[in-house]
């Protein structure tokens, strides 16, 4: 009988998102062959979470939970291939981080946080291109914003229809390349994202490096993983 590819939901919670860790757990993912097929970056009302957790609402911990959960945003992802429930499991490592062993998620990276990082008002777009989720590095893009201490402010999974590509590319319509851009960028989904941070929009613009790859310099997105100037995996 064929091998049939499941579905899992992951939730990267508000301390992992401020402590700047999605993208180290969705390069896990990515890793192990997984293929992410939603995504999107929520910021849960406190009426949705205790609806989530009504299961736990006699629990003692239940109303630190909903606050918990309430105070920033969540990563929600759904992860799919062959296996991916049991070993999302094993990668996450057990509830209690005490119990986790190293190599799982929260046995590496699960310790007390204290408040969110504050922002101070500069924001950027960027966009990953299909290619660039087709190729898997969703996440290492995402952590190289993250180490550099920026803040993941919005986040969607989103495949645009022609229309809106062509609306929004429009300022290119008379030049050679627009009907194959708008091909390209129609070919998959792209992950639009939102960051925040000091100097985020020059900064942000020197790590994607030039639009041509061949003009980007090693230690840039571009320059690391992109040769065709055509599929060069990010927009700003």
């Amino acid at each position: 009988m064929a091998a049939i590819d499941e579905r899992t939901f992951i939730a990267i919670k508000p301390d992992g998102v401020q402590r700047g860790l999605v993208g180290e757990i969705i390069k896990r993912f990515e890793t192990k062959g997984f293929k992410l097929v939603a995504m999107k970056l929520i910021h849960a009302t406190e009426d949705l979470l205790r609806e989530h957790y009504i299961d736990l609402k006699d629990r003692p911990f239940y109303d630190g939970l909903v606050q918990y959960m309430h105070s920033g945003p969540v990563v929600a992802m759904v992860w799919e291939g062959l296996n991916v429930i049991k070993t999302g499991r094993l990668m996450l490592g057990e509830t209690n981080p005490f119990d986790s062993k190293p190599g799982t998620i929260r046995g590496d990276f699960c310790v007390q946080v204290g408040s969110a990082m504050a922002g101070n008002g500069e924001r950027t777009f960027i966009a990953i291109k299909p290619d660039g989720v087709q190729r898997g590095l969703v996440g290492e893009i995402i952590k190289r914003f993250e180490q550099k201490g920026f803040r993941l402010v919005a986040m969607k999974f989103v495949h645009a229809s022609e229309d809106l590509l062509k609306q929004h590319y429009i300022d290119l319509k008379d030049r050679p390349f627009f009907p194959g851009l708008v091909k390209y960028m129609n070919s998959g989904p792209i992950v639009a994202m939102v960051w925040e941070g000091l100097n985020v929009v020059k900064t942000g613009r020197v790590m994607l490096g030039e639009t041509n790859p061949a003009d980007s310099k090693p230690g840039t997105i571009r320059g690391d993983f992109c040769i065709q100037v055509g599929r060069n995996i990010i927009h700003r």
